[in-house]
């Protein structure tokens, strides 16, 4: 108890005190110093390190020597029994305790900040990011193909989100061992870098992958990612997507200011109105950008349906299909957008845009009738709801119920007369009933409203290459390219115009398959060669199959066009079905009736012609009429050994301007009338016709020779 007392007399405790709250005011002050001043990261260590060693000397002071009435003295020259009493000691000492107090409670709410409130105040925006090679620690050295191509595909994934810049591949190569993650950072420039690893192990496939901040090596994120190896380039995209998804929620940065941001609600509907255009446009980049805005705005405000059910649309619209926009395979846009519908209809049962677009996805899965509930019970919640009608005029088509279907579209149109999705789906229809300028006139109308959109730059070049303008058809196509050269579709038109105007070699430049330009060469052998390669690429892709059938006749060999054919007349009948489901111009059902004939069997191929010919039937009583059905009646009529009423069908097709006239002189349904010499006339006028046409496109510097 003497030595308490003693040192309460020397003022230890009260010196002892305040040496600590000033040392923990430095403490909390010098970090800003040193980020201001530009000073080296170790000076607060440095800070520290003297304060601390400082406190020992304070104390040792305070206690050789005693303040008193004359100043500092050694303490023992100061009489033992007289006690230093200063008027605002006791004052002090009050002070004193409410600093320590203060000084414990500001440390506890900083720590707590530090610990919990981090996520309200979220990350640091980072703009930049580079994606360094993910090792191969398989035992094959042939894996570092697939390290290689999951590298490739995170950056290309991460370069399409919005306000990120990704460092690109050259610069952002595999470092030296020997340098550090700073250093790295700051070669690259980039705040974060996202590394990782692909071990493959059997059929098994672990991707480790990894988010870290440059500046001082901390691990923002991490996770470990396990797949089954099935098809590789599925596991890829979604690997890649998954990991794209994860390190987007990590460093989005805000879309909007501080001072917008304090009203989450307004916020959130400003970027809902904001995607929602970007939906409207219906082109890739608007689509990426519009799932970008979604995606904040739930952010912002997750309990909102209305977000939920629009960032599930824009999700779904990327599949890679002739129907949507984008090019992530359609099973993956499916498995993508579905949790959010179902989200959507979680937080509002009765969400009109949520079960739309419930349906929609459905649809897309292949689910018709699940589709059509859905849509129709949209429709019924809210029947001004144009895009229900619209998806549900889409469904309805899937399933052959036309009549239905049509007053769905015709109903949404008059409901958002200036939708471009709509619009487009209008002007389809409307050629295909042979109102082709109400049509084109609804064509020009939308391109007032979205100019320069590829979408419509491609249906309008569609358009005059259905009325055989095949030269200002590959003008606006060769636009439509140039805005999205990945879109398949107009590149297959384009290949198509080309292929038409009997230009085979540019046609090939488009075409990705060439079995299609060198039948239209006259070369069967060799088309014949390229098909069988397709097919065994991929067997199972239906198209592939029936494109390697029409091969096989036109070279010939009807007994093996009629084994791959002949499995999918179980699932066809009545003129529905896979057999029937294609273009006029290239329907199985007679591809295979005519290789039936061929091996002589009559009573095989009668069924197909009968379901041809029901199924055309079908289409001319809801309204189409159009030259590829008339061309459909003239291959039905040679088949069935008609051809005199084949030869009128074919001249009719013709004068109506038919676009698809590379068909003509090598498609084995029309065998029946080669021999005819109105038949070889009418094949010669439509080269010379072509070969004129060919001579404009020349003319315009679109063809390189005759």
């Amino acid at each position: 108890m003497r030595l308490i007392d003693e040192l309460k007399r020397r003022n230890v405790f009260r010196i002892a005190g305040t040496y600590c709250v000033v040392t923990f005011a430095f403490i909390e002050l010098v970090p800003n110093l040193v980020d201001a001043f530009g000073l080296p990261a170790w000076s607060t260590t440095f800070v520290f390190l003297m304060l601390a060693l400082g406190f020992p000397i304070v104390i040792l002071v305070t206690w050789a020597f005693e303040m008193t009435p004359e100043g500092l003295r050694r303490t023992e020259d100061v009489d033992q029994h007289r006690k230093v009493i200063l008027s605002s000691a006791k004052l002090g000492d009050y002070a004193l305790l409410v600093a320590i107090i203060a000084a414990v409670g500001y440390m506890s709410y900083t720590v707590n900040m530090r610990e919990g409130g981090s996520q309200m105040a979220g990350m640091p925006v980072i703009n930049t990011v580079a994606v360094l090679p993910f090792a191969n620690l398989s035992v094959e050295p042939e894996q570092e193909g697939m390290s290689r191509a999951i590298t490739s595909d995170v950056r290309n994934r991460l370069a399409k989100v919005a306000s990120l810049k990704v460092v690109a591949g050259p610069a952002s190569q595999k470092p030296g061992d020997d340098e550090d993650i700073h250093a790295i950072g700051k070669k690259l420039d980039a705040p974060v870098v996202l590394d990782g690893s692909v071990q493959r192990s059997g059929a098994k496939l672990r991707v480790m992958a990894q988010l870290i901040d440059t500046e001082n090596g901390v691990q923002l994120w991490s996770k470990t990612f396990d797949r089954e190896m099935a098809d590789m380039l599925v596991v890829q995209d979604d690997l890649a997507q998954s990991i794209v998804d994860d390190v987007r929620k990590i460093i989005m940065p805000p879309a909007v200011s501080d001072a917008e941001a304090q009203d989450a609600g307004s916020q959130a509907n400003k970027l809902l109105n904001s995607g929602r255009s970007g939906l409207a446009q219906r082109t890739e980049a608007s689509l990426v950008a519009a799932t970008s805005a979604f995606e904040q705005a739930i952010m912002r405000d997750p309990k909102s349906a209305p977000a939920h059910a629009a960032l599930a649309e824009a999700l779904l619209l990327q599949g890679r299909t002739w129907e949507t926009y984008g090019q992530m395979p359609l099973a993956d846009a499916v498995a993508r957008a579905r949790p959010f519908a179902n989200k959507a209809l979680e937080l509002d049962p009765k969400l009109a845009d949520a079960r739309a677009v419930s349906g929609l996805i459905d649809l897309a899965s292949g689910n018709t009738a699940a589709a059509i509930a859905s849509l129709a019970k949209a429709v019924e919640q809210k029947p001004d709801l144009a895009k229900a009608r619209l998806w549900l005029y889409q469904a309805y088509a899937a399933t052959g119920r036309f009549d239905e279907g049509v007053d769905q579209l015709r109903k949404a149109h008059e409901l958002d007369p200036t939708s471009l999705a709509i619009g487009l789906n209008m002007a389809l229809f409307l050629a295909l009933s042979d109102h082709r300028l109400e049509a084109d006139m609804l064509l020009d109308r939308l391109d007032a409203l979205y100019p320069d959109n590829e979408n419509l730059l491609a249906a309008r070049g569609a358009r005059l290459a259905d009325d055989w303008r095949p030269a200002d058809a590959i003008q606006l196509l060769g636009r439509a390219n140039k805005a999205n050269p990945a879109d398949e579709r107009v590149r297959s038109m384009i290949g198509l115009a080309y292929l038409d105007l009997g230009a085979a070699s540019e046609a090939a430049q488009w075409l990705d398959a060439r079995d299609m330009v060198l039948l239209a060469q006259g070369r069967p052998a060799d088309a014949l060669a390229e098909a069988r390669k397709r097919f065994a690429a991929d067997p199972a892709d239906q198209a592939r199959v029936f494109a390697l059938a029409d091969a096989e006749a036109a070279a010939g060999h009807s007994k093996a066009a009629a084994a791959l054919l002949s499995p999918f007349e179980a699932l066809s009948n009545d003129g529905t079905g896979p057999l029937y489901g294609r273009s006029p111009l290239a329907m199985p059902a007679l591809t295979l009736a005519g290789a039936r004939l061929a091996l002589g069997d009559t009573a095989g191929a009668r069924p197909l012609l009968e379901g041809a010919r029901t199924w055309l039937a079908r289409q001319r009583a809801m309204g189409f009429e159009h030259p590829k059905l008339v061309y459909l009646e003239a291959r039905i009529d040679a088949l069935d050994g008609k051809q005199d009423d084949a030869m009128d069908a074919l001249r009719r097709a013709v004068s109506q301007r038919f676009a698809g006239v590379s068909v003509v002189g090598w498609d084995p349904a029309l065998a029946s009338l080669r021999a005819r010499p109105d038949y070889v006339s009418l094949v010669a006028d439509l080269d010379s016709d072509r070969l004129r046409r060919r001579a404009r496109l020349k003319d315009m510097g679109l063809l390189a020779s005759l």
